[in-house]
């Protein structure tokens, strides 16, 4: 029993792949799509999928991400770059929407 205790501990505290959708809605002159691939990359994640929709009329676009690291299994808590950019001057909006990871 205790064996298997230590084995569950073990695997929460292992690296393992998360996923997430980042969506920001940004001035023009807030970020870039090169600085925000940047900034992904420099946050130890990877860009899964990106797409931008660009509003002229508003002046603003809106960047959609799927992004994934690893971390451990247990941990909840969002990569650094989340907060980096939710304190960006121009950021009208971000939504950060992680995936649940189902038991493996």
């Amino acid at each position: 029993m205790t064996t298997l205790w230590l084995l569950e501990y073990v695997e929460m505290e292992l690296p393992q792949d998360h996923r997430a959708t980042l969506c920001l809605v940004v001035a023009p002159d807030a970020v870039t799509e090169e600085e925000l691939r940047e900034i992904i990359a420099l946050g130890r994640c990877r860009l899964l999928n990106f797409s931008m929709v660009r509003d002229n009329i508003a002046g603003r676009r809106e960047f959609t991400c799927e992004i994934s690291w690893r971390s451990k299994r247990s941990s909840s808590r969002a990569p650094g770059l989340v907060d980096q950019l939710a304190s960006r001057a121009g950021i009208q909006r971000l939504s950060w929407n992680p995936q649940i990871n189902q038991g493996s």
